[in-house]
């Protein structure tokens, strides 16, 4: 967290330039100026600290903060890894200074015109900076400094910079508490109206990650460690309330290991690991924005992060680090692009197409490559069947992940990829994108022996037609799938006229071998829901074809952790997860369900469903459950297992069910499901 300085650039000797007044006068204009030139200096600190504050109140996504103390209208926050922000809520001042709000659109508005600098990050991203002011030469200036400390030029913004009064104030917050276990924050939407909206953050105890820096030398100003090629750096860390984990730049290394002697609260050390001079540089971790130079230790408990980083360089790197505008410019420049577990660079030999607003694309067929899309570009769709797929990755050219690219498919249904044909590997994977119309849909090739070595999708935005799959493996006769990961999505699932949705997200209806048997399937912090309020959908997130042995037995690891499933049942499907399982590894955790139709034509949800095939290995913890009463009964019930083939050590079968509602908000139309703090589980929208 970069610490704002007060910047405040007045002349003082001007009052000294004064001819033909009295001694005394003359004290009393420059006494004048030095009250004026300090409350002045205490606004723009006033202002700068509560932008700040609010800014990282606005992008915790799911941080959290260890306490709050509050004296008079002074609130201190202290966060996870034991830094401290502060927020000061007070009358309007008498300094003229620059109205700051944050507008409709979620971006800074100054003086009311929209700055187009996001202030409020869409899901799984941070807001691009925050403003920092300053006073130059009796004018307000502002800039922007991005989530690592990077910064723009300063601009004028209009008006002059005086105080007559000398009182100190602040016209972005409207009011600040603590509610619960939650810092709950009301800001202005527009100061002339009075219209406000309130941001908050969760307040956990105990929830530390905390990188000691206070016995490195970092660089000056822009904080780097500096270290050797080739060499290992041990720095202590307090962890406490969860299990750490590190992510690193590529071509570095770092561990997290607990300490074999704690100094003071440091009970772990951070060891990070430099390049040679020349080695080749590969993806070391799943990125969404670049991260060239930090290497980040996160702890998790629940649904709640304490995150740390220190941004790294190797001695005599100066500033050279390479800075990236978009996606397209990464690539250009030789970057690595990382989806998942898939990433490739501008020496991987795909074909890639920059999509701008200028020049949108329509797909046909045999198409093959990597489309970034401008934001404000479409990728079009029109047939029903694209053959001869063999790599087609779909990106969004927002570096930082803020933005969605869209993908139009125009028919009712849903476009199928055939993948290409005997002996191709193919790599399907899309980022950031929002398929505004039906849904894609993958197909294997008829009598193909392809592989698809990574199915990915991340951050993307879904609508499902009712019936229709995500994923459908229904065709090929000894087609292979290794990788399958859907990772921060939003999947929305329509209803048919008769008010039921049956819609699974990985179907492998086969006649043959479709996915690997030593398959990893990786499923995390997605939201799935019905389009309305009135339906459940009686679907699946993996159904593997039982009624024939061609298939075999799974054996590979399958991982379902902090979704939020919204009106979800599996009555016609005997569970979530349903296959040949054989000694697989399976995950389900911190995992929330929720359901409010009042209808009982299925009243089941169970997870778990192994078809009297050899009991996989599970792990099963932190689920909750919540749906309405039907009198003294609840409509829906959740179940670990189905019934007839719960594993003997599985002693209690059905889920207890929450006795209050774990959302906050429950906005099926724009698709907005936030979990109140303190539920720990689920992912939150």
């Amino acid at each position: 967290m970069k610490y704002i300085k007060s910047y405040l650039f007045l002349v003082l000797t001007a009052a000294l330039a004064l001819t033909g007044c009295k001694q005394d006068d003359l004290q009393d204009d420059v006494d004048a100026l030095a009250n004026r030139v300090a409350i002045l200096e205490e606004q723009v600190k006033l202002l700068n600290e509560n932008l700040e504050t609010i800014s990282f109140v606005l992008n915790s996504e799911n941080k959290t903060i260890q306490s709050v103390t509050q004296s008079g209208n002074a609130y201190t926050l202290t966060l996870s890894n034991g830094e401290t922000l502060t927020l000061n809520i007070g009358v309007q001042g008498s300094a003229e200074v620059p109205e700051i709000t944050i507008g409709s659109d979620g971006c800074w508005a100054v003086r009311g015109e929209s700055t187009g600098v996001p202030a409020i990050g869409n899901a799984g991203a941070d807001g691009q900076g925050y403003p920092e002011f300053r006073v130059n030469e009796g004018s307000w200036e502002v800039r922007y400094v991005t989530g690592d400390g990077e910064v723009s030029a300063w601009e004028k913004v209009g008006g002059d910079a005086n105080s007559d009064m000398g009182v100190v104030g602040d016209q972005l917050i409207a009011s600040a508490e603590v509610v619960g276990n939650e810092f709950v924050i009301t800001y202005y939407t527009d100061y002339a109206t009075g219209e406000t909206a309130t941001a908050s953050v969760a307040i956990v105890p105990g929830l530390v990650c905390a990188i000691d820096d206070s016995g490195l030398t970092l660089s000056d100003p822009d904080g780097y460690l500096e270290v050797a090629e080739d060499s290992r750096t041990e720095i202590p860390v307090q962890i406490s309330g969860g299990t750490p984990s590190v992510t690193y730049p590529a071509g570095w290394r770092a561990t997290i290991e607990q300490a074999d002697s704690s100094e003071g609260e440091n009970n772990y050390v951070l060891a990070i690991y430099s390049p040679a001079s020349g080695e080749a540089t590969g993806a070391s971790s799943r990125v969404t924005a670049d991260n060239t130079s930090e290497v980040t230790v996160r702890v998790n408990s629940g649904m709640y992060w304490a995150v740390d980083k220190i941004k790294v360089r190797i001695e005599g790197g100066g500033t050279e680090e390479p800075t990236y505008t978009s996606v397209y410019d990464k690539y250009e420049k030789g970057g690595d692009i990382t989806v998942g577990n898939y990433t490739f660079n501008n020496q991987s030999g795909l074909t890639v197409t920059h999509v701008t607003s200028t020049d949108d694309i329509t797909i046909e067929n045999n198409v093959d490559g990597v489309y970034i899309i401008d934001t404000d570009a479409t990728l079009n769709f029109p047939n029903a069947l694209l053959s001869g797929v063999s790599n087609l990755i779909l990106l969004s050219n927002d570096l930082e992940g803020n933005k969605k690219a869209k993908v139009n498919i125009s028919l009712t249904n849903a476009v199928s990829l055939r993948v290409a044909g005997s002996g191709t590997t193919s790599n399907i994977v899309a980022q950031n994108i929002e398929f505004t119309s039906g849904c894609l849909v993958i197909d294997m090739a008829d009598d193909a022996t392809s592989t698809i070595d990574n199915l990915i999708f991340d951050g993307c935005k879904f609508t499902l037609p009712n019936n229709r799959h995500l994923f459908n493996g229904d065709k090929g006769q000894d087609n292979s799938i290794k990788n399958i990961q859907l990772l921060n999505n939003d999947i929305c699932i329509s209803e048919n006229s008769g008010g039921v949705s049956t819609s699974r997200l990985l179907n492998f209806a086969v006649t043959g071998k479709c996915i690997d048997v030593n398959a990893s399937i990786d499923v995390e912090n997605n939201v799935i829901y019905t389009r309305s309020t009135n339906n459940r959908n009686n679907g699946a997130i993996l159904s593997v074809a039982v009624s024939n042995d061609l298939y075999g037995d799974f054996q590979g690891s399958i991982t379902i952790k902090d979704n939020t499933f919204i009106n979800m049942s599996s009555s016609g499907q005997g569970g979530l997860l349903r296959a040949h399982f054989n000694n697989a590894q399976v995950t389900i955790s911190n995992c929330l369900f929720w359901d409010n139709v009042e209808n009982t034509t299925q009243n089941a949800c169970r997870l778990l469903n192994t078809v009297n095939k050899v009991n996989p290995t599970t792990t099963i913890e932190n689920i909750k459950a919540y749906s309405k009463m039907n009198g003294s009964e609840h409509y829906v019930t959740y179940q670990y297992y189905y019934q007839s083939n719960k594993p003997d050590e599985a002693v209690n079968l059905t889920i207890s069910q929450e006795e209050e509602d774990p959302l906050q908000t429950a906005d099926f139309e724009n698709g907005i499901f936030i979990v109140k703090a303190g539920v720990n589980c689920g992912a939150t929208r």
